[in-house]
């Protein structure tokens, strides 16, 4: 689990940065919503690696 959270913190690569700018571009209020919706999911996934990164560190001792 800890490895898949690592993984979405990495940058999208170059063509989907493409897809992303012109989206935003296009469609402003759509990209301001999912820009939202994926604010709340890193806060999320943030706070799951957290628990985790706890429960693995009191499972060790």
């Amino acid at each position: 689990m800890l490895k898949n959270a690592q993984e979405v913190d990495s940058a999208p690569s170059i063509f989907a940065q493409f897809v992303i700018d012109r989206i935003k571009g296009k469609y402003p209020n759509f990209y301001a919503r999912c820009e939202t919706a994926w604010q709340a999911l890193q806060k999320k996934r943030d706070s799951v690696k957290k628990v985790l990164m706890r429960f693995e560190s009191g499972w060790m001792k």
